[in-house]
Parts: structure tokens; C-alpha cells; sequence
């Protein structure tokens, strides 16, 4: 599997909503990501746990000013809640949502809500989105 969410789900939403977006690399640099939150003043960022983690690695050692930052988007891998805790607070993120999906299936089923308490879904991949149906089977596809 890969994943699509940056590729479709961003540009998608981006396109809905009359958003610009901001690619500062051929491929991910946590320098390069940093640079382009400081100089194009990015409020919505998203990406994959080993992303964030390289992102707050850097950001110790760098200068950049990502105070602009208000929403975080998090999928492609499950996340230990200390990074995700990080990414709120060192990223300024104070709305952050977990996203799951798979490209085959549009990139995301569920996802979870920046409304409900932290401790409510920091372990979650959230609840499904309107309109989508999701089951839970076993290795023998039982419900």
C-alpha cells in the first residue's frame, strides 16, 4: 500500500476549501518542511508519525518561527501519544485529528475529533465519516 492522503486527500481539500498549498520538497525534509512553515506562515500541516518526529527533531536546533500553525493532520502509521502530545504543543497545533484509511478505499474512513477530550481519542483512529460503512471481522472475516 501507499499512501495517497498527501497527494489526493490534501490537494482535494485544498481545492474545496480555496486553500493554497505549500510543497517545499521533491520528497520530505524536515529542514525544508520547517523553512516553508516559517516563510509561508502555514495554519494546516499534515503528515506521517516518522514526519512529525523528524520535524520536532529539527525544530530544537532551529530558529524558524511556527507560531502560525493551528491544525495537524496525522495518518499512515499508528503514533505514540507522547508525539502526538508534542505535536500539539512544540508545533502549536491545538487542533490535531488522527486520520485512517487506505488508498484503495478514497485515503480516509475514520478520523478522530479535535471537539472531543484528549484522552478520548489519543489511542483511537476515531469514528467513521458520514457516509461510510466500516466492519470489524476476524482472520476468518467473521463480524
Amino acid at each position: 500500500m501507499i499512501h495517497c492522503y498527501g497527494c489526493v486527500g490534501g490537494t482535494l481539500t485544498a481545492a474545496l476549501f480555496g486553500s493554497t498549498i505549500a510543497m517545499p520538497a521533491p520528497s520530505f525534509k524536515a529542514e525544508a518542511a520547517l523553512d516553508c512553515i516559517h516563510k509561508e506562515k502555514c495554519t494546516f500541516i499534515y503528515g506521517t508519525p516518522t514526519m512529525y518526529i523528524d520535524i520536532l527533531h529539527h525544530l530544537r536546533s532551529s530558529q524558524h518561527d511556527i507560531s502560525s500553525v493551528r491544525r495537524a493532520v496525522m495518518a499512515g502509521a499508528p503514533c505514540p501519544p507522547e508525539v502526538i502530545k508534542r505535536v500539539m504543543t512544540e508545533l502549536n497545533a491545538r487542533r490535531f485529528f488522527i486520520l485512517y484509511g487506505s488508498t484503495e478505499a478514497s485515503p480516509v474512513i475514520t478520523g478522530t475529533s479535535a471537539d472531543e477530550p484528549l484522552d478520548k481519542w489519543i489511542h483511537s483512529v476515531g469514528r467513521p465519516l458520514p457516509h461510510t460503512e466500516v466492519k470489524i471481522v476476524d482472520k476468518e472475516n467473521r463480524i
